[in-house]
């Protein structure tokens, strides 16, 4: 069972992100431990298994840059 199993999308000239791609591993620990006495056996098991997973910032930027960049310059030939 997956939590957000679209995490995100493209589609003509929308763009729709549903996690925090900004949020690097330190700050993501951060949260976590700082929220993790709200949470129960089973939510704390799913997060540690979780940050296991790499992160794909650096993919999510670069694919969020060249949406802008390519709807930029599709405005200005119209």
């Amino acid at each position: 069972d997956l939590f957000c199993p679209i995490a995100g999308f493209q589609k003509d000239s929308m763009l729709g992100i549903q996690g925090h791609p900004e949020f690097d591993t330190e700050y993501t620990d951060y949260l976590f431990n700082k929220h993790k006495e709200t949470l129960d056996e089973e939510a704390i098991r799913k997060s540690k298994e979780s940050f296991k997973t790499p992160a794909n910032s650096n993919f999510v930027g670069a694919w969020m840059i060249n949406f802008i960049k390519s709807e930029l310059n599709a405005n200005k030939n119209t």
